[in-house]
Order: C-alpha cells, then structure tokens, then sequence
C-alpha cells in the first residue's frame, strides 16, 4: 500500500477533498483526515494577519485560515439542506399502487450532454423524487427515448413534460412509444404545482 500526504486548503462542499473529509473525519479507517486552523500546525503566524482577513471577507478568511469548507458558493441550497433531505443507499423506489407520480424529462440529442428524466410524488406537499434516470452521452436518442418511456410505464405514467429542446422531435418520438409529451410554458424549473395535489386515496 502507498502512503501519502496531501495538504490542502477547503472550498466548496464538492470534490475529492470533501467527499474525503465527509467519510473520513473523525472516524476509524485507513484514511487520516486532519483538520486544523493555520495557527495549529503553525503558530508563528501573525494572528492579527489573520483578524484582518476575517474582517475583510469572513467566507473566504474561514476557509484559507480555519480550515472551513465554504457555505456562501452554492447557486440554489446549501450542501446541508440537501444531504438532509437524500435518502442514503436508495436507488429508486418501486411504484407503489394509489400514488399519483408527475415526471419531467431533459432531452439531449446523444452528442454531448445526458439525457435525463424525474419520476415524483407527492407526500402531504413535499416533494418525493422516486427515480432519477440518467442516459450519458453518446447514445442514440431514438433507443434512449424508448428507455425513458419503459420507465415511466413502469410507474403508470403515460404524459411527461419537458423542455423545448428540439420541439416537435422530441414529442413525436415519446409518442411512438406510447408517451404524450408537452413541452413546459417555463423555461428552466418546471411547474410544482403538483405537489398541493393530493394522491388518490
């Protein structure tokens, strides 16, 4: 086994270094993770260097000084809102009878970007995500299409939304495999509406 040593100083709550951190801070393995102020390994450093940089920028002082993964970076939520909202080990869940699910499909042409599609549900208003589906580039669009539909089948869904990517291509292949596609009057989150509605009983 090859031993190593790699410093490093935090940022956002993603990557190698994070996911490092998340697994193996202060547990038993065979991974060490050390995480200490500037002053701990080093303390003749200037404190008062350090007091002017948190009084500069407290965010990124934290994280050059402190050792403190930054929370002010994310475009949406923070890393803990959402890691408290997974789920950890469940792939997808298996359709159950009674429960009304809504999906939204991101079509791509199978050059570059993925293909992917969202099955939920409504639980008393919050929002369930059954299964993710995510077809990588490169692939046939007309087989992945037919993948998609097989899996909204399985979860009794015959009607999806989706953006306006490649208009009516898209709403004439989910047909040939049985799917009503609509294209979303939004143009990037879809529409939530759902969630105030009710499963059958």
């Amino acid at each position: 086994m090859t031993d190593w040593f790699q410093p490093s100083t935090p940022y956002r709550k993603s990557g190698l270094l994070y996911r490092k951190f998340r697994d193996h801070f202060g547990k038993d393995g065979d991974v060490l993770v050390i995480k200490a102020p500037s002053t701990t390994p080093n303390p003749t450093l200037d404190q008062s260097i350090i007091d002017d940089a948190m009084a500069d920028d407290l965010a990124a002082a934290s994280a050059e000084w402190l050792t403190e993964f930054r929370d002010d970076i994310w475009g949406w939520v923070g890393r803990e809102l959402i890691e408290g909202a997974v789920d950890h080990g469940v792939q997808s869940r298996v359709p159950q009878p009674g429960i009304s699910y809504y999906t939204f499909c991101d079509p791509s042409g199978g050059a570059s970007n993925s293909f992917t599609t969202a099955v939920a549900h409504s639980d008393n208003g919050t929002a369930v995500l059954d299964c993710l589906v995510e077809i990588k580039a490169p692939f046939n669009p007309d087989r992945a299409t037919a993948d998609v539909a097989e899996v909204l089948k399985s979860y009794d869904v015959y009607k999806t939304t989706a953006d306006r990517y490649a208009a009516q291509w898209v709403v004439a292949a989910f047909a040939r495999h049985g799917i009503a596609l609509t294209h979303s009057e939004r143009d990037s989150f879809p529409d939530l509406s759902w969630l105030s509605k009710p499963s059958p009983p």
